[in-house]
């Protein structure tokens, strides 16, 4: 991958942070819904309009499931969901 492509892609997964940030009850809703964490990834991949290699991708994922964790770790604490 050269410098350009690089740019590009974290670019977009900048933007895209930004995206989740400003739709984030979309989001959550997304999460709350998913059964696990690859179908969080794809869903939250379409609403954001990442590329499937860039949702698959580390940093992306890494994000993600780190959100997702957290937030169903919150329902869990909370009683909206099983453990």
């Amino acid at each position: 991958m050269n410098n350009d492509e690089q740019t590009r892609e974290e670019l977009i997964l900048l933007n895209a942070i930004r995206d989740a940030l400003d739709r984030r009850d979309e989001v959550f809703q997304i999460i709350d819904e998913a059964p696990d964490e690859s179908a969080a990834l794809a869903r939250l991949g379409r609403l954001l309009n990442v590329e499937d290699h860039l949702c698959r991708g580390a940093q992306f994922k890494r994000l993600l499931a780190d959100a997702y964790a957290r937030r169903r770790g919150a329902m869990v604490e909370c009683g909206k969901v099983e453990a």
